[in-house]
């Protein structure tokens, strides 16, 4: 299975680092791929946007907003109609677009590139968190939510496999709450996840 990861900042290093560990073919899209940056382990190439999520099963959007937003419109006509975009971004609240009754961030995204199934995840971890090898036994919590079908399925059985303990939250309409709270969930997530 193929992951494409659009962003080569820290937290998409951490998911294409963990997706390698589990076996996946991983693809990184970065705006500047000239620049031939190797990301180890895999020695991942950094690829254009679209070159990254071609023949992509699962794709992690990992910009910060609103590159995210625009970029998510770029590469929407060249997803797979059933590959899910899981967006793992954290908007300031400063921009508004977390605060009711405006839409979230995953919404905003979800309405600019349907039919393409949104799934929003991993914004509540910190980047310590993702970046920290998986541990079998003690896998991370994480909430998703997004529309009920196949593609959600299919984000978390790819979550369980990259080793975190996913949630399902509910709706996409949660995601207003997930990115309102992130901080909250930040601190939640720390403590349900410390093993002393």
């Amino acid at each position: 299975m193929r992951l494409g990861i659009l962003g080569r900042g820290r937290v998409g290093q951490a998911i294409a680092r963990r997706g390698y560990a589990a076996g996946y073919d991983i693809r990184i899209g970065t705006r500047a791929p000239e620049e031939g940056v190797a990301i180890t382990p895999g020695d991942f190439r950094l690829q254009s946007y679209e070159d990254a999520v071609r023949g992509a099963d699962v794709v992690f959007l990992a910009l910060p907003w609103p590159a995210s937003l625009d970029v998510a419109r770029a590469v929407a006509p060249i997803l797979k109609p059933s590959a899910p975009l899981v967006d793992a971004t954290r908007p300031p609240d400063a921009l508004g677009l977390t605060q009711l009754p405006a839409a979230s961030a995953a919404e905003r995204i979800a309405a600019a590139i349907a039919p393409v199934p949104v799934v929003k995840a991993l914004n509540h971890l910190s980047v310590a968190e993702l970046e920290a090898p998986p541990v079998a036994d003690r896998p991370l919590i994480v909430f998703y939510c997004g529309t009920a079908g196949k593609p959600k399925i299919l984000v978390s059985r790819v979550l369980q496999r990259l080793g975190f303990c996913p949630i399902d939250a509910g709706g996409l309409s949660t995601a207003r709450s997930l990115e309102d709270s992130a901080d909250l969930f930040d601190e939640l997530s720390r403590r349900l996840n410390r093993h002393d």
